[in-house]
Parts: C-alpha cells; structure tokens; sequence
C-alpha cells in the first residue's frame, strides 16, 4: 500500500504517524523511500506529487512501465487464484474477459486516467448496464490496480478517487410464511427437497451450500459447520427438527463423511440449477425467486421473530454489520416492545 499507518506517533497530533511508500522507479533519490507524516492526506499528497512528476518526466530516476492492461490481466488472475476465494475468482474472471479487456486491454497501465474510467463508466451506462453491474467492473479495476502496484507495474490506482454510480437500496426479496409453506410442499417429491431445507433453515450462501460435506453436518450436537468460505472464518447454524428429519435419511442411505451432502444421481451438485428451480417455481406459484432468496427469507424471518440483529450477523457469516442493517425495519417493531418492559414506578 502506498500510504499506511506507522508505529511512531506524531509529536504534533497525538496520533500514529501515516508512511508515504515511494518505490524507486518513482522516488526523486531513484531508491524507495519511507517518508513519515503527521496526517494521511500528507502521506497521499506526497506520494502523488511523486507519481505526477514521474509520469511527466521530472524524475530523472523514474521508469514508467510499457506494460499494457492485456499483459497485465494474466498476472492479476494468477495472483487471484492464489490468494482469493474460488467463488470470487469465478465471478472476476468473465467479467474481465467480456468488458474490462476489450476496453482497456490495448492500453498502458500508467496511460489509464480517471477520464478513461469515466468514459467506459458511460460507455456501459449507455450500453443499459445496470448501476450496480458497473459499480462492481469498477471496484475490479480497481482490485487490479492496487495488485497491479504491488507488482510494481503501475504507479499509482486512478480508480481511486473514481466516483460509483447512486443505486438505490430496496429491502431484499423473502418469502412470506405462506410462500414458504407452498415451496416446501411443491419441493416435498423434488430432488431439491435437501437443497431447499438446507438454504431456509441455515440462510447458506449457494456456493456454502455445494462445498457442504457430511463431515460438517453434527447430528449429535444438532449444529451444520459452514467451512471458510466468502470471509475466511467458519461459523455453526444450529439444526432444528426440520432439517435433521430431512437430512437423517440422507445421511443413513450415504454413511461417507468426505462426500457432499447435496447430489444428483451420486454426483455433487454444480452451481447451475436453473432448469430444475424455474420448474420448482411454477409447481409451488412463487415468482422472482432465486436460491439467494432463501438467505435473505431465512435473516428476514430471524429478525420479524425478535433475533437481534447482532446474531443474525454471525449466522448470516457477515463480516460487516452494515451489511445486516438492511433487516433492521423487520426487528424494529419487537425492538419497540422492549421499552414496554421498562417500569421506574
């Protein structure tokens, strides 16, 4: 990171100090540099003079790199094999082969601006992309500049300072309790049956719900082990009488601990499905539903019923609080009730 937080505090403000990290072919010394500044916006305004002047030749040492987004790419998805989930590198991958490469593939990374970004930002604006989809290519481009720096190919992020498109926030899609009842009963003599109770009564995410294997089902303890998936921590989803009267004969008829818990004529299940749920959907008469659906029914009906919102995060696996606020409105009416219990006479 070029900018980060230092050990020593600053005599000035009380506070840890913030490094400006100059690499050498940047550096006005032509070595790097690890200048300390009392405040962040210091730190970044000193580095940025830096790469301002190297790409505009008044740093004799700096070398700006040739290398063009195209030669980049496959080094950015090495890197991302490596250290990201699996998920995450399925869902970057097309994304940067269909939009990101045929724009900015022939250019060089150091050429790339703001005024580039924000011109592909319209292009796809135009195109009818959808806000959000655009957002998520520009946070991408992004990713791929900062590893981009760390592999000393560029000199700086000019995503950074990029602006994302407003989208606006509607409460999530869940199922009402009588949508519920009519899914459970058209998935009753599915092959989906597992996959349906799976995903309502532990609010999985889907790729959660494939990797799950019966070594992370405890039946004695009555809990499900949800592995290191998204956030890179496990969690555990207590198991109600629902679930392990449908997972019981499941278990009996398979007795493999390393096999998966969801298959299909004795293979895993893979992540397309959409046939067999678009049929699932018309017997039981539910529209605009999606497997994900059933995570947020699942969070939704936790809240509605007085879960704090708290434990509904550590259920849901989020590492972000923020992310379980969008269920709030469902709590607050329970939340309203407690003040019913405070009695000062």
């Amino acid at each position: 990171m070029p900018v980060r937080r230092h050990d020593r505090v600053s005599a000035r403000t009380g506070k840890r100090k913030w490094i400006a990290d100059v690499p050498d072919r940047v550096s006005p010394t032509g070595k790097r540099q690890r200048r300390p500044f009392d405040t962040k916006k210091e730190a970044q305004a000193y580095y940025d003079r830096c790469v301002a002047d190297a790409l505009t030749g008044k740093r004799k040492h700096a070398t700006p790199t040739s290398t063009t987004f195209a030669e980049f790419a496959p080094t950015y998805l090495d890197y991302a094999r490596l250290n990201k989930a699996e998920g995450t590198v399925e869902r970057e991958i097309p994304l940067i082969q269909a939009h990101l490469l045929p724009y900015f593939g022939s250019r060089k990374l150091h050429a790339i601006d703001m005024a580039i970004i924000e011109r592909y930002k319209l292009k796809r604006r135009n195109a009818g992309v959808a806000p959000r989809t655009i957002n998520i290519e520009v946070t991408v481009l992004s990713v791929m500049f900062r590893t981009a720096m760390q592999h000393g190919m560029a000199f700086s992020n000019p995503v950074r300072d990029v602006q994302r498109l407003p989208v606006p926030r509607r409460p999530p899609r869940w199922l009402s309790k009588e949508e519920v009842s009519r899914l459970l009963a058209a998935a009753r003599d599915s092959h989906l049956n597992p996959l349906v109770n799976l995903a309502l009564y532990t609010g999985m995410r889907k790729s959660e719900l494939f990797r799950l294997l019966w070594a992370d089902v405890d039946f004695s303890d009555g809990r499900v082990i949800v592995q290191p998936g998204k956030n890179y921590v496990f969690r555990e989803i207590g198991m109600n009488d629902a679930l392990r009267s449908t997972l019981g004969p499941l278990w009996e008829a398979s007795q493999t601990r390393d096999a998966h818990v969801l298959t299909w004529r004795g293979q895993p299940y893979v992540s397309n499905i959409t046939k067999a749920w678009r049929a699932l959907m018309e017997c039981a008469e539910i529209e605009n539903c999606t497997l994900h659906t059933l995570r947020h029914t699942f969070a939704s009906h936790l809240a509605t019923n007085g879960v704090p919102l708290a434990h509904i995060q550590k259920l849901m696996g989020h590492r972000d609080y923020k992310t379980t606020l969008v269920y709030a409105h469902l709590s607050s009416e329970s939340v309203r009730d407690h003040v019913n219990r405070l009695d000062f006479s």
